[in-house]
């Protein structure tokens, strides 16, 4: 059992099935009850999110380009070089290319206009993971 759990039943009472215990201040070790409220796995994913938490752009690991190369890229477009040029020279792929001239400038950035993301568990080969499906109310902007 981890500590901030056990820091919640010895101080708080029983965890009621289906919740976790998460952190206010962000400190996984942290057992401060101050510190420690109840949540589900959504309530995890939207305070992760709202806190700035989750990889987004060249911070995410798998980011083939920084904000100045999406720029770049649609410079040349604008240019006239064909995409396929284009992902060639930086090393990606000609949909790579064509996804960052039709969406939003820097990054592909969703604003929320009620809850942006669905957030689904389910199993995947590596065990349980999130899947987050838009919502109906979800637009892209510039």
């Amino acid at each position: 059992m981890r500590s901030n759990r056990m820091a919640w039943i010895l101080t708080k009472g029983q965890i009621p099935p289906g919740q976790k215990v998460l952190h206010s201040c962000d400190n996984p070790p942290c057992v401060n009850p101050r510190h420690l409220f109840l949540g589900s796995d959504l309530d995890n994913a939207l305070d992760r999110n709202r806190k700035g938490r989750q990889a987004r752009g060249e911070r995410q690991g798998a980011a083939k380009l920084t904000e100045d190369g999406v720029r770049e890229i649609r410079r040349a477009v604008e240019a006239g070089e064909s995409q396929r040029a284009i992902a060639r020279r930086l090393g990606v792929v000609q949909a790579q290319v064509s996804a960052y001239t039709s969406e939003s400038l820097e990054t592909r950035r969703v604003v929320k206009t009620r809850p942006r993301v669905r957030p689904q568990i389910r199993k995947s080969r590596r065990g349980w993971r999130y899947f987050y499906q838009p919502t109906p109310n979800t637009r892209v902007t510039e």
